[in-house]
């Protein structure tokens, strides 16, 4: 009993991390990565006309360009 319970108390925490990582498609500026999480540029930003970051990361949250650029900003 005591090992099945751990079994599904590891199978949740580990369904957990996986939807944590699931990426965040972006596709305007100021957007926010939480930490552990993947930011993926869905077209190119241009955030010159805004007083706003391109895109903010929190620690340890990653941005995936997909082959786009950010440019502008503040």
């Amino acid at each position: 009993m005591r090992a099945a319970l751990l079994t599904i108390i590891a199978a949740v925490g580990f369904a957990a991390v996986a939807r944590a990582k699931d990426p965040i498609p972006i596709s305007e500026c100021g957007t926010v990565v939480a930490s552990r999480q993947i930011g993926v540029l869905q077209n190119n930003l241009d955030c010159g006309g805004s007083a706003t970051w391109g895109v903010v990361l929190e620690k340890g949250a990653r941005l995936e360009l997909n082959g786009y650029r950010i440019s502008g900003g503040s």
